[in-house]
């Protein structure tokens, strides 16, 4: 009975080992578009939404401090070309999303048109003819929609990107800016978890020297 029970007890061990196995492979080949999402307590309606509420998680998973918190005293440090190309970036985002809003509105009036149109022939009686022009000018709209956002989207991707790129250069920066000098990584997360916590440290900090 011993040797019956061990060998279910072996068997159910592999299994058990297999599971694990597979959940792992599986586990890492999707890791790598985890990072594009935040926690899914903030995920939002939009593509945009997620990738600006993923930027929000960025520095607190990495370094312990908000994005929120660390980037405006990042941003103080940057110099004049970065702070241009990230203003380009984001300009670009509001124009295609304001060009989406746009061409959707614009969507929505010639639609509008071409059903009022419509309503005439039918409670006239009149013969019924395809209005091939409103067809073409809302495929062409829903089609101008699609690129001006895919646009945005891409424009977001790499605000994403270039934000995170610049925090990971320039917090170290930073704190030796404000006379803080780390050895470690360890040292340097647990400096970012206290500044997080810290009122003062949320408010502007015109003691910061720069260059």
């Amino acid at each position: 009975m011993k040797s019956v029970l061990n060998a279910h007890a072996d068997k159910a061990k592999e299994i058990l080992a297999s599971i694990a196995s597979q959940f792992q492979r599986d586990y890492n080949q999707i890791r790598p578009g985890m990072n594009q999402f935040p926690h899914q307590d903030f995920m939002r309606p939009t593509s945009i939404g997620n990738y600006l509420s993923s930027l929000d998680d960025y520095a607190e998973k990495i370094y312990g401090i908000q994005t929120g918190v660390l980037w405006p005293k990042i941003w103080q440090i940057l110099d004049e070309n970065d702070r241009k190309s990230i203003s380009s970036i984001k300009l670009n985002i509001h124009v295609c999303l304001n060009l989406s809003v746009l061409l959707s509105i614009g969507f929505i009036l010639v639609g509008l048109d071409a059903l009022e149109q419509s309503s005439i022939v039918i409670s006239n009686n009149l013969s019924w003819q395809v209005n091939w022009k409103s067809i073409l000018i809302l495929v062409l709209i829903l089609l101008f929609i699609r690129i001006s956002y895919a646009l945005a989207l891409s424009y977001t991707s790499g605000f994403k990107e270039k934000i995170e790129i610049l925090i990971d250069l320039k917090k170290s920066d930073f704190l030796s800016k404000i006379g803080i000098k780390v050895n470690s990584s360890y040292e340097e997360r647990k400096i970012f978890k206290y500044l997080n916590d810290s009122y003062i440290f949320q408010q502007e900090l015109p003691f910061i020297k720069y260059e």
